[in-house]
């Protein structure tokens, strides 16, 4: 779940709204990637009022000027995921880990 929560995180961009063409293949569902840009933009929303703690410096954040809704990228997401994969290869071959789960 972890990796599917961070690949849908990446794949959250600034750009307008667009019909979703993402692939059903890959783990990630429509409603998740919903509650991906739905949280997203709630945390936004509060930096851009200057509703968020600033554990730092305490108080608030400034207000942001002009902070654009998030919308997600397919595109992204696919690109996230071959890049996944390369990565969970090499490790596996690094390993000695190999499909049939036998070192």
């Amino acid at each position: 779940m972890f990796v599917l929560a961070t690949v849908a995180y990446l794949a959250v961009l600034v750009t307008s709204e667009q019909p979703s063409t993402c692939s059903r293949s890959n783990g990630m569902t429509e409603e998740l990637r919903k509650v991906v840009v739905d949280e997203h933009n709630k945390y936004r929303s509060l930096v851009a009022k200057g509703l968020a703690p600033n554990p730092v410096a305490g108080g608030n954040a400034p207000k942001a000027a002009r902070m654009f809704k998030m919308s997600y990228d397919c595109s992204v997401e696919d690109k996230m995921v071959a890049k996944l994969m390369d990565g969970i290869s090499v490790w596996r071959q690094q390993n000695g880990v190999y499909n049939s789960g036998r070192h």
